[in-house]
């Protein structure tokens, strides 16, 4: 498969997704597959792939949210629960910069955890 027909896959993957978040309201899920043809499932919801199993209890949202400028937010989708959220008076390092955690908020959106981890280059 040609980079050029793979980044094309990739497009229609996102905007297939995002169709599926504004209209459905859910999650949805990318499988690419390369080697065997040139396909592109998108589903919503839970999902099975390779004999696993997605845990919708583990999904999460995290902003963040740099000198308290909503402007700035920056949101990361953890489907699978893989990303640690920061702590209060920790540092963690995004956009090739330093932070430290000034506080972390933790809201709900349709049942997803919504950690709003707020962040300051100024100590």
């Amino acid at each position: 498969m040609s980079t050029r027909r793979m980044v094309d896959i990739v497009i229609q993957a996102l905007l297939a997704v995002f169709i599926l978040r504004a209209v459905a309201g859910a999650p949805g899920v990318i499988h690419l597959m390369s080697g065997l043809s040139d396909s592109l499932i998108v589903q919503c919801g839970r999902y099975e792939s390779m004999g696993g199993t997605m845990d919708p209890t583990k999904r999460k949202q995290i902003v963040y949210r740099y000198n308290a400028d909503p402007s700035t937010d920056e949101i990361v989708e953890d489907l699978e629960g893989e990303i640690t959220v920061p702590e209060k008076g920790g540092f963690i390092k995004r956009t090739e910069k330093q932070w430290k955690v000034v506080n972390v908020f933790k809201t709900f959106d349709k049942g997803t955890p919504v950690h709003t981890v707020f962040l300051t280059d100024n100590f």
